[in-house]
């Protein structure tokens, strides 16, 4: 239930939010879960990324949220500005590369790839015609 997606705890450092994402949650439909599993994919890609450089996971000075990541779910848990965590999320999962196509790290798209994600993304129902 929506009511259960946020929990607050306070810390002596402020509060702390956790954020919860479940694909059986009765209230998503299928781009919900699509987009749980976009952001899986993602932060198991950084994970991986920090494995391969023989480094250790993330910390809070380098990402300002950590996660946890199962076969059913996403948990989020971060202190401060929800829109830094938003921010560096974005930042992380999207990029812009010459000559304007969407790049997603996770997803490994060569050039073609990026300009077919790119090219569908820009024919959602979600862009209007004066963003493109």
């Amino acid at each position: 239930m929506i009511q259960n997606w946020v929990r607050l705890r306070l810390s002596r450092r402020g509060i702390v939010r956790k954020f919860t994402l479940s694909i059986f949650d009765p209230n998503f439909l299928l781009p919900h879960r699509a987009g749980i599993a976009g952001l899986a994919l993602v932060l198991s890609d950084l994970e991986s990324q920090q494995r391969q450089r023989h480094q250790a996971p993330l910390t809070w000075h380098q990402a300002p949220l950590t996660w946890q990541v199962t076969d059913e779910s996403v948990e989020l848990q971060w202190q401060g500005k929800d829109k830094d965590v938003v921010r560096w999320l974005l930042n992380k999962t999207y990029q812009i590369k010459e000559p304007g196509y969407l790049n997603v790290p996770a997803l490994k798209l060569d050039e073609q790839g990026q300009y077919s994600f790119t090219r569908g993304v820009l024919s959602t129902f979600l862009q209007h015609n004066k963003q493109r």
